[in-house]
């Protein structure tokens, strides 16, 4: 007789997640509350449910219930929720492979930007560096670099040698 209470205790879990205690009194057969928590509780603790009990809603909270064997009846209704399930799993993919097409196609616009800039920044580098030379060149070829080429290295800077034995954060 315990073992059937049990599993109409596990038939109810898999129908309802919160099971009025009047309708355990009723399905089960007995006349108390406290006969229907100890029952709950002993199939609680042999692993059949999980749930808790609450007294002052008068109801057990479904937490898990094993799976019993399946009723011809309950076929088309599992048959009915995979489906949905189905469903909603290729929705769900399609979405995730279009954010992946959009997230690739940003990629490569943020790389074609990347190699624009760079581009553009070598271009500009390459015209700076012409002007730099030119200007360099006019003046190595005038009176002004011959004047600065007598004077020698600049005043208070360190000879090579003393460069060689600073340590990097005494050199400028």
């Amino acid at each position: 007789m315990n073992k059937l209470r049990k599993l109409t205790v596990v038939s109810l879990a898999h129908r309802f997640k919160n099971i009025p205690y009047d309708t355990l009194i009723q399905d089960l057969g007995v006349s108390t509350v406290r006969e229907v928590e100890d029952i709950l509780i002993d199939t609680i603790y042999s692993g059949l449910v999980q749930g808790k009990l609450d007294q002052k809603s008068r109801c057990f909270v479904v937490k898990y219930a094993v799976g019993r064997d399946t009723r011809h009846e309950d076929i088309d209704d599992m048959i009915q929720k995979l489906s949905n399930w189905k469903a909603q799993s290729a929705e769900i993919c399609e979405k995730i492979n279009t954010i992946l097409t959009l997230a690739e196609k940003q990629e490569e616009e943020e790389w074609t930007r990347e190699e624009n800039i760079r581009s553009m920044m070598a271009a500009r580098a390459g015209e700076r560096g012409k002007g730099f030379a030119s200007g360099a060149a006019s003046l190595r070829s005038g009176e002004d670099f011959a004047m600065y080429a007598e004077a020698g290295p600049r005043r208070g800077a360190p000879s090579k040698q003393r460069m060689h034995s600073m340590g990097r954060k005494g050199r400028m």
